[in-house]
């Protein structure tokens, strides 16, 4: 799971853009979550939230459980 803030001033968004682009080639499947406002480290309290759930939800299915 890819999680970038597009507000992030330390790491460039079109560096997770190809690194998504080049996952298919390792068959494994992946979700690219872009947050809106967010910058390097996601901080509020409601993005924490939804981003735990996310995450979980992710694991879940790509684990198989």
């Amino acid at each position: 799971m890819l999680v970038h803030g597009l507000a992030d001033d330390h790491v460039a968004v079109v560096l997770m853009l190809r690194f998504s682009a080049a996952r298919p080639a390792t068959g494994r499947s992946h979700a690219v979550l872009p947050w809106s406002g967010s910058g390097h480290p996601v901080t509020r309290e409601e993005m924490v939230s939804s981003l735990l759930l996310l995450e979980r939800g992710f694991l879940k299915k790509s684990l198989g459980r």
